[in-house]
């Protein structure tokens, strides 16, 4: 018959629920805090180590895709009721707005 480990007497794991729950209201409250401020830390402090981790020792694109033409913009003009136009409007950022013309 295999003997079970023995535990010392009044050791025992507890489960997070029984952790949480035993004690006093102060030290609940302590044990809270104490538990976000590690992960708080833990957390982003990992992610922070793999991402620098992977920008410094995974290799970078051998060859870089090639570069593809822009497209054409069209200048877009708005009508009045009677046909004229009342703006036309240069997509491409230059700021060419011509206003009323007949």
């Amino acid at each position: 018959m295999a003997s079970a480990r023995r535990r010392r007497p009044g050791w025992r794991t507890l489960t997070l629920s029984e952790w949480m729950r035993s004690g006093s209201q102060g030290r609940r409250l302590v044990r809270v805090v104490a538990l976000l401020t590690a992960l708080s830390l833990i957390i982003p402090g990992t992610a922070f180590a793999i991402v620098l981790a992977s920008y410094l020792f995974l290799p970078l694109p051998t060859a870089l895709p090639k570069e593809r033409g822009t497209a054409a913009s069209q200048i877009s003009v708005v009508y009045a009721a009677d046909g004229s136009v009342r703006v036309e409007i240069d997509p491409s950022g230059a700021g060419n707005w011509t206003a009323e013309r007949r």
